[in-house]
């Protein structure tokens, strides 16, 4: 098997060994020629992919996307940041064949991932479990066979959730009052570069942006 690559953030890069897996890395979507790759008998893998791939191409050619998230829960935009205010610690990272729709397709592989930590620390966890998923397609001599074996329809379950925007990454006094201190760290946390940080808007109107929360409490109040 030849693996095309797509992945532009350093903990996707990272996690793709091509002198153990033939292959290239593309980066730039304003550089990819679809119509040149196509049918040219490549497995295409996208890791932290932010575009949306041509319809046409995912439907005729073998396309995996590595999503971190226990699919079909939290498909979508933005899954680490769901993840992460909703107060899911330890989960799963996926890696499906993909549909026109989102995040929709049978399951190739599921590998535990931990969010806890800084945005550093679960980047990390992201590269590893991203190179554990790669490690499970190496050993696959069947994976379109694997693929048409495994419809499994996850639209039946799990909300589609929107990508997050930096206004959904500011939070009032008022709000961050009726927090938790575990709620106000994971609020933090996940919402730090290259991700828009989190900010506190003040009641007379000016912003204090947000830039770290550590948890070094075992008090969940």
């Amino acid at each position: 098997m030849v693996f095309k690559f797509f992945a532009y953030r350093d903990w996707a890069i990272n996690s793709i060994d091509c002198s153990q897996l033939s292959g290239e890395i593309f980066k730039n979507p304003q550089k990819i020629n679809w119509q040149k790759l196509s049918n040219q008998n490549f497995v295409f893998v996208f890791i932290g992919w932010s575009w949306i791939v041509p319809s046409s191409f995912v439907q005729n050619e073998l396309c995996l996307c590595f999503h971190p998230s226990d699919l079909p829960e939290y498909r979508g935009g933005s899954p680490i940041q769901h993840q992460v205010i909703d107060g899911v610690e330890n989960t799963f990272a996926s890696m499906f064949r993909m549909t026109e729709l989102v995040d929709d397709g049978p399951v190739l592989a599921k590998v535990p991932i931990n969010l806890s930590g800084s945005i550093s620390d679960i980047f990390g966890e992201l590269t590893r479990s991203a190179k554990l998923c790669l490690n499970i397609l190496s050993v696959m001599d069947d994976l379109g066979e694997r693929c048409d074996a495994q419809k499994i329809n996850t639209r039946s379950v799990g909300d589609l959730r929107r990508r997050r925007t930096s206004e959904m990454s500011i939070i009032t006094l008022t709000e961050l009052e009726e927090m938790s201190f575990r709620q106000r760290c994971d609020f933090i946390r996940c919402q730090q570069s290259p991700y828009p940080v989190a900010k506190l808007k003040l009641r007379d109107g000016t912003y204090v942006t947000l830039s770290g929360a550590v948890d070094e409490s075992n008090d969940d109040t």
